[in-house]
C-alpha cells in the first residue's frame, strides 16, 4: 500500500473514530444506519432562515451516504455535491437519491476532500458535519472551508464540545475562537441533542454492537479493533448531551 493510499485509509476511518485496519469493512459495520452523524432535519431547519428555492448550491464535504445531501435537496431545493472518500457510502447514496428521484438534484463524487481544489464552485453554502478533524483543528477547518464559497457565503460545521476543563477534547470557547480565527461571522449555532439524534445514537450502538459480533467471527484478526470501536462508540453516545454537548454554527465568510 502507498502512503498516500495509507493516509487515506486513515482518515477515512479517523472521521468515524475507528482503527485503520475497519476501513475496508466500514460499509458492513455501518451498513444499518442511514445516515452517519448529523441530523438531516436539523440542518434543514438551521439553514432555513437563509433562504431556499431553486438555484441555491451546496457542497457537502464527508457526505457519507448523502442524508444531509438528499435533505438539502429535497427540503430546500438546493442543487448539492456530496463529497467522501469511501467508494461504498458514494455508491449507497447514488442509489438512495436514485430511488427518490433526486439525482437530478443531488450530485455525488468519490474524491479525498482535501485534494479537492480551491476553484470547484463556488457554492453558496458549504457544509462539514461530524467529520472530526480531517482538515486538523477549528482554526485550520475554516481556512479550507473557506475555499468553496464566495465573501457572504455560509460555512456549516457541526460538532461537539467539551464542558469538562480536564477533558482533552476542546471546549466552546476554544473552538469558537479557531471558527472566528479569520474574521468570519457566527451568525446561528445550535446547541445541544435533539430527542431523534437521541434516539438515533441509540439505534447506531445497538446496530454497530450487532454487526461487530458478526465481524468477530468472521475475522477474529480484528476483533481487538471492532470491539475497541464498539465500546467508543458506546462511550461517545453515552456522554453525548451530558459533558460533551453537540452543536452545529452557521458562519457568514467575511468579505
Amino acid at each position: 500500500m502507498s502512503e498516500a493510499s495509507a493516509d487515506l485509509k486513515a482518515s477515512i476511518a479517523g472521521s468515524l473514530d475507528a482503527d485503520p485496519v475497519l476501513a475496508p469493512v466500514l460499509d458492513y459495520l455501518l451498513q444499518d444506519l442511514d445516515m452517519l452523524g448529523a441530523v438531516p432535519s436539523q440542518i434543514v431547519e438551521v439553514l432555513q432562515p437563509f433562504g431556499a428555492g431553486e438555484g441555491k448550491t451546496a457542497l457537502d464535504l464527508a457526505c457519507g451516504k448523502g442524508a444531509v445531501t438528499r435533505a438539502l435537496a429535497q427540503d430546500l431545493g438546493y442543487d448539492v455535491t456530496g463529497v467522501d472518500a469511501y467508494q461504498p457510502f458514494i455508491d449507497d447514496a447514488r442509489a438512495r437519491a436514485e430511488r427518490e428521484e433526486l439525482s437530478a438534484r443531488c450530485r455525488f463524487d468519490c474524491a479525498d476532500i482535501r485534494d479537492l481544489p480551491s476553484q470547484m464552485g463556488p457554492f453558496d453554502v458549504v457544509l462539514l458535519l461530524s467529520a472530526g478533524t480531517v482538515f486538523g483543528d477549528a482554526a485550520a477547518t475554516m481556512a479550507a472551508l473557506r475555499q468553496f464559497v464566495p465573501p457572504g457565503g455560509l460555512m456549516v460545521v457541526e460538532d461537539a464540545y467539551a464542558t469538562r476543563p480536564d477533558d482533552p477534547l476542546p471546549g466552546y470557547d476554544a473552538i469558537a475562537a479557531g471558527l472566528t480565527a479569520h474574521g468570519d461571522t457566527i451568525v446561528s449555532e445550535w446547541r445541544g441533542q435533539i430527542p431523534e439524534a437521541a434516539e438515533f445514537e441509540t439505534r447506531a450502538v445497538k446496530a454497530i454492537e450487532r454487526r461487530s459480533r458478526e465481524m468477530m467471527r468472521l475475522y477474529p484478526g480484528v476483533a481487538a479493533a471492532l470491539s475497541k470501536y464498539a465500546a467508543a462508540q458506546r462511550t461517545e453516545a453515552a456522554r453525548l448531551g451530558d459533558d460533551l454537548i453537540p452543536i452545529v454554527w452557521v458562519l457568514r465568510r467575511a468579505g
